[in-house]
């Protein structure tokens, strides 16, 4: 299940994430109990953030990232099981 996400955050992440991964995140851990990925945000991208959108919680920034990872995700999936049927 994806989160709740606002695209003009996720577009923001994208923007500033140049580098892809490595520029959104430290570290990544998967909590299989709950089907979710953990993110360990970068803090430089936790800055820009804050200071793009000072009045915004970042919890907001945490399920951008989220979002961004999973539909990731899901079209990596979506590619194998593409070539798979091919």
């Amino acid at each position: 299940m994806l989160p709740k996400m606002n695209e003009t955050y996720a577009d923001f992440v994208l923007s500033v994430s140049k580098g892809g991964l490595y520029d959104m995140v430290t570290d990544l851990k998967v909590d299989k109990d709950k089907g979710m990925v953990i993110a360990n945000l970068q803090p430089g991208l936790i800055e820009k953030f804050a200071y793009k959108f000072p009045d915004v919680n970042l919890i907001e920034l945490d399920n951008a990232v989220n979002w961004i990872l999973l539909k990731s995700r899901m079209l990596d999936m979506d590619k194998l099981d593409g070539s798979v049927k091919s």
